[in-house]
C-alpha cells in the first residue's frame, strides 16, 4: 500500500510511536491499523515531518565513556530503578534504557521463559561450579528489642565461617533491624527510644559483624517493613521528606561497610536473585505456623525463597514435575516484644549457605539459651 493510501489519522499514531521505537514500532502500529508500509517509506515520511528518532544523546546530552562503562558493569546486576538511584541520578530512566539499547547492554530483568515475571532489584551472578561462595542470612534484631546473646552467637559464627575463608563471602542483613517504635501506628510505651537512638544502636551491631566477618566480605541490606515506617511517615507528611536522608545515609553504610562494598534493597519491590533461581527478600506474607509463611512466598514467586519477617525458623520443600523448590524462614535475633499477646511463636537463629555455581545449599542454625551448634562446633 502506498503512503498516499494511509490516512492521516493512522500516520498520527505511527508518528507518536516513532521517536522512542523507531521505524519498526511505527510499522507495527500501522499494521495493527490495517495498513502496510516499508521501513524506508516510514523513515522518509518522518524526515519530511521533521520527526527524529530519540537517542540517548538527544534525550539528555552526550554520555561520557566513564558513564558508558559504569552502565556496562552495573546493568547486569541492578534494576533500572536502582541504576538511576545509585549511579545516574541526573538521568531519566527513559534515557538510561535508550543508552543501554543503543550500546546493546542487557538489563537485570528476570527471564520470562524461566518463569520469572518480577524484576529483582539486585542479582548476584553465579560463579564457577568449583568456587565456593559462602553466605549468611540474618536479621530481625528489631532494635531496641534486640537479643544480644543471639547477636554474639552470630558474631562468633562469622569469625569461624567468614574470617579465615579467602574466597567470596556475602552477609545478607534481612531487614527489620530497627523497630521504628515511635513511628508505628500501634501503641508504644512511654519513654520508648526514638528512631535516632535505634539507628545508633544498630550501627554498633553492624560494626561488630563487620569486624567478625573479616576482609573480603560483601554486605547486602535487605530492608524490612519496620524500616519502611520511615518512608511511610514521609508519604503521610511529604513536607518532612527534605529533612530526612535515605536510610543508608542515616546508617552510614559507606562508613561501616566501606564505599562500594554494599548494596541496599528497599522493602517495596525488594527482591534479590541468587544463583539457582533463589529469591532473597525480607518477606511480605505471613502464616500462622512455622513454614506457612515460606510456603506462601513459594506459591507467590514460583521459585525457592529465603526470607525473614515471620521470626520463625522453618524449612519447606515442594516438588513439581520438572523441579524442586524450597522456602526458608531465617528466624530472628530479638526478644518477644511487648505488643505480642500470649506466647510469641518465634524462634531465634539464622541461616548459612554454600553456593557452587547454581547449586545452592542452605542450613538453618537454631540459637537456644544463647548457644548454637554448627557442624559439631559450639558458639555461645
Amino acid at each position: 500500500m502506498s503512503r498516499s493510501l494511509i490516512p492521516d489519522s493512522a500516520w498520527g499514531v505511527a508518528e507518536a510511536a516513532y521517536p522512542e521505537g523507531g521505524p519498526k514500532a511505527s510499522q507495527a502500529v500501522l499494521k495493527a491499523l490495517g495498513h502496510e508500509a516499508s521501513t524506508g517509506t516510514i523513515q522518509k515520511h518522518m524526515e519530511r515531518r521533521g520527526i527524529r528518532l530519540e537517542t540517548p544523546e538527544n534525550l539528555e546530552g552526550r554520555w561520557t565513556e566513564e558513564e558508558i562503562e559504569r552502565l556496562r558493569v552495573n546493568a547486569p546486576r541492578y534494576s533500572v530503578r536502582l541504576l538511576k538511584e545509585r549511579f545516574f541520578p541526573d538521568r531519566t530512566i527513559r534515557a538510561i534504557e535508550a543508552k543501554a539499547q543503543h550500546e546493546n547492554i542487557r538489563f537485570n530483568v528476570a527471564n520470562r521463559e524461566q518463569g520469572g515475571r518480577t524484576e529483582p532489584m539486585l542479582r548476584i551472578p553465579a560463579l564457577a561450579s568449583n568456587v565456593e561462595v559462602r553466605c549468611v542470612f540474618a536479621g530481625d534484631t528489631q532494635v531496641p528489642e534486640v537479643d544480644y546473646g543471639a547477636v554474639r552467637v552470630l558474631s562468633g559464627f562469622l569469625e569461624h565461617f567468614f574470617r579465615p575463608y579467602p574466597g567470596p563471602k556475602h552477609l545478607f542483613i534481612m531487614g527489620d533491624m530497627i523497630d521504628c517504635t515511635t513511628l508505628s501506628r500501634f501503641d508504644h510505651p512511654v519513654g520508648a527510644p526514638d528512631v535516632q537512638s535505634e539507628i545508633n544502636e544498630l550501627k554498633n551491631i553492624l560494626r561488630g559483624w563487620v569486624a567478625a566477618s573479616g576482609k573480603g566480605t560483601r554486605f547486602t541490606y535487605v530492608s524490612g517493613n519496620h524500616e519502611h515506617r520511615i518512608q511511610k511517615k514521609i508519604m503521610n507528611d511529604p513536607s518532612i521528606g527534605i529533612l530526612i536522608a535515605p536510610l543508608w545515609e542515616l546508617l552510614d553504610l559507606d562508613g561501616i561497610f566501606g564505599p562500594g562494598n554494599w548494596d541496599y534493597v528497599p522493602y517495596i519491590g525488594g527482591l534479590v536473585e541468587l544463583p539457582g533461581q533463589t529469591i532473597v527478600t525480607h518477606g511480605y506474607k505471613i502464616g500462622q505456623r512455622g513454614g506457612y509463611s515460606a510456603q506462601r512466598h513459594i506459591d507467590n514467586l514460583g521459585v525457592s525463597v529465603i526470607h525473614g519477617h515471620s521470626h520463625r525458623l522453618s524449612s519447606v520443600k515442594r516438588t513439581y514435575y520438572d523441579r524442586e523448590v524450597w522456602g526458608i524462614e531465617t528466624g530472628s535475633l530479638c526478644v518477644p516484644q511487648h505488643y505480642v499477646p500470649g506466647a510469641a511463636d518465634w524462634q531465634s537463629g539464622f541461616v548459612y549457605a554454600r553456593i557452587y555455581g547454581n547449586d545452592f545449599r542452605p542450613n538453618i542454625v537454631e540459637i537456644r539459651n544463647g548457644r548454637a551448634n554448627v557442624e559439631g562446633r559450639w558458639f555461645e
